[in-house]
């Protein structure tokens, strides 16, 4: 178990310490004049996610799955099923979603230094970029919430149970 949550914690480390410097590097792109610089920023930002985050992603899910095997009755816990309910969505959007709307900012960027200029599609992704950026920021947060505290969750198991009562009808 504690090999797991080693590589449990390498997976976390790789794929949130990525996350900061995702939005700090975006940032500093888009206050930035010189259309290279910016290139140079984006190919980093696209290079960082092939091999920081989605290696980091890769770790959590094979070393989470070591423990859940080796220790199945972890699964009897509320949080620990809605934390890889809502891992699902964070892996869907970041795999699916955030990482080839980052290749193609990438390309756009060294495409706008031949051209001069950003084209309407470089801007319109970088608004796709923070959108699904933001929900899965705001859902992998939800889910190191629910890792630290390890909620009960008996809270909502009771006001189901209430609704289902002949007593509600």
């Amino acid at each position: 178990m504690r090999f797991g949550k080693f590589l449990h914690i390498v997976g976390l480390s790789l794929f949130v310490g990525s996350i900061g410097g995702h939005i700090l590097f975006s940032s500093l792109a888009d206050s930035m004049m010189d259309l290279a610089q910016i290139a140079v920023l984006r190919t980093g930002l696209d290079l960082s996610v092939r091999y920081l985050t989605l290696p980091g992603i890769g770790l959590l899910w094979l070393s989470g799955l070591y423990m859940v095997l080796k220790h199945s009755r972890m699964l009897r816990a509320n949080w620990l099923r809605v934390k890889i309910a809502v891992s699902v969505l964070v892996t869907i959007n970041g795999i699916f979603i955030l990482t080839p709307i980052v290749g193609k900012l990438a390309r756009l960027a060294k495409q706008a230094v031949g051209d001069g200029g950003f084209s309407a599609e470089y801007w319109t992704f970088r608004v796709y970029e923070d959108i699904a950026g933001t929900i899965n920021l705001a859902m992998v947060l939800l889910v190191v919430v629910m890792a630290c505290y390890k909620p009960t969750l008996k809270f909502f198991k009771r006001r189901i149970l209430k609704s289902d009562s002949p007593a509600a009808q």
